[in-house]
């Protein structure tokens, strides 16, 4: 059983004076974690963000082998879970003096093998 942590949703853009420009990026940790039961915290460091970070909307998905990434939750002022996710077992927390949102998975499973993967948005 494996879950994983990887950041693939910084992508560059082109600003007005065509030059390539890159918002920050998450660091997420740890990269790799294997465990069959428990309890598995993931974290995301958004220290590279400027602004208030209380407006900041931190979004975690899941990417299961061979599939499409699918959104877990999202984190504004309230916690939104999507369908696809039994939300007693995903718990989310913001931590704005250090600009670090952690996932909480509880009572993992080998179901829950997979990539996750942090987003933010303002």
């Amino acid at each position: 059983e494996h879950v994983a942590s990887l950041c693939p949703f910084c992508e560059s853009k082109i600003d007005a004076d065509h030059k390539e420009t890159r918002p920050p990026c998450p660091v997420q940790t740890p990269r790799s974690i294997t465990k069959s039961a428990g309890t598995v915290r993931l974290m995301c460091d958004l220290k590279g963000i400027y602004g208030d970070f209380s407006d900041t909307i931190v979004h975690w998905y899941q990417q299961k082998l061979n599939d499409a990434p699918k959104r877990i939750l999202y984190h504004g002022e309230r916690t939104v879970v999507g369908g696809d996710f039994q939300a007693h077992r995903y718990m989310v927390e913001k931590f704005p003096s250090q600009r670090l949102c952690t996932l909480t998975i509880n009572k993992v499973t080998p179901d829950d093998t997979a990539n996750y993967y942090c987003a933010y948005s303002d």
